[in-house]
């Protein structure tokens, strides 16, 4: 058995397996399975449900012919993430984040270990919340944009990857307007899902002002008037379930649970904080309906190139002549809905 270095991938892919991740709401609702391959060109088949009839024939006939279910295949390359943290010798010749600040037994090479360390979890929390992003703009969206870097920093590439043109479906009254017919406009959302797909939704997730709209409601106002009717219409009772997750209640005649998700995230290319759900957008979709594809990592070390099929492959490298060690994260991830219509995006304001 070959024995554990942190030099090399197959050790590091390993640890971070064991390292605590930040919060991945989306993903584990929607793209909670896994898939990893050694292609580096995903092909991926979505389907339309259909609930058809056998046909009717007269007596002594034979069986009809009938279409079997037509699917559609894309090929897309899933693109490679990669972020890279590299320590040089003056970083590890002085006082570190947390280290005593007057008097410390750290040796340069005990910082540089802590350094590592750190690295590697940060890097991968980069990693998974760049994950989560890509889910979080195929469920509000229906597109996923790839923004290809090179290595100086600089925009390189840019396409998008498109599941659905007419993904989001925007409400007739704004649901700012207190009189606006919130369930209806939800009831309808449920419906297309369960009559597309032969399947109920069981999830609404909102952005933050939704929240808001929903307490403020004459529709919810009426029902919660009447005790008994409000049970089974509705049941409205917020509490956080995590710093990023809030639970609104349960949406009994229709199924749904309802939760608030508040996560945020840096936009790498204005370095502003956005959020993953827009504040006034709704997501409603069936939980599990989705899941992430991992594509093949190529790397070269020593003049030996080796392909990994992982859903994080850690990189470690050195150059003496630099007097640097590096440390990077790779990985192909593609978050897809082979079904598309068991997710509906609603836009409740103008």
């Amino acid at each position: 058995m070959t024995p554990w270095s942190v030099t090399d991938s197959y050790s590091l892919i390993q640890v971070c397996q064991q390292i605590q991740t930040p919060t991945t709401f989306l993903s584990d609702v929607f793209f909670a399975d896994k898939e990893t391959t050694m292609q580096d060109v995903l092909s991926v088949e979505f389907v339309k449900k259909h609930r058809r009839l056998a046909p009717m024939i007269v007596k002594g006939a034979g069986a009809l012919n009938v279409s079997r279910e037509q699917s559609t295949v894309k090929l897309w390359k899933a693109p490679l993430i990669g972020a890279r943290r590299t320590i040089g010798l003056e970083d590890i010749s002085k006082r570190i984040i947390g280290e005593m600040p007057v008097i410390s037994t750290l040796t340069p090479e005990d910082r540089a270990l802590k350094m590592q360390a750190d690295d590697l979890r940060d890097l991968l929390n980069m990693l998974i919340n760049r994950r989560e992003a890509m889910g979080a703009s195929l469920l509000t969206t229906g597109a996923i944009p790839i923004r290809g870097f090179a290595d100086d920093g600089k925009l390189a590439s840019e396409e998008t990857i498109v599941f659905d043109e007419d993904w989001v479906v925007s409400v007739e009254t704004p649901w700012s307007n207190e009189a606006a017919t919130i369930y209806d406009d939800l009831k309808a959302a449920v419906d297309f899902i369960a009559e597309e797909t032969g399947s109920l939704p069981d999830v609404m997730i909102c952005g933050r002002n939704i929240e808001g709209y929903l307490l403020k409601n004459t529709q919810f106002k009426e029902w919660a008037k009447n005790f008994r009717e409000s049970l089974t219409m509705i049941s409205l009772q917020p509490k956080f379930q995590s710093p990023h997750a809030r639970r609104l209640g349960l949406i009994s005649s229709l199924g749904l649970e309802a939760y608030s998700y508040l996560g945020t995230y840096t936009d790498d290319t204005t370095g502003t904080t956005k959020r993953y759900i827009p504040d006034d957008v709704v997501i409603i979709g069936t939980s599990g309906a989705g899941k992430t594809m991992f594509g093949r990592v190529d790397l070269q070390k020593d003049g030996q190139f080796t392909s990994y099929s992982a859903e994080v492959v850690p990189y470690y490298s050195y150059s003496n002549d630099n007097q640097t060690t590096s440390l990077s994260v790779f990985s192909r991830c593609l978050p897809i809905l082979p079904v598309v219509e068991s997710v509906r995006a609603l836009k409740v304001t103008d």
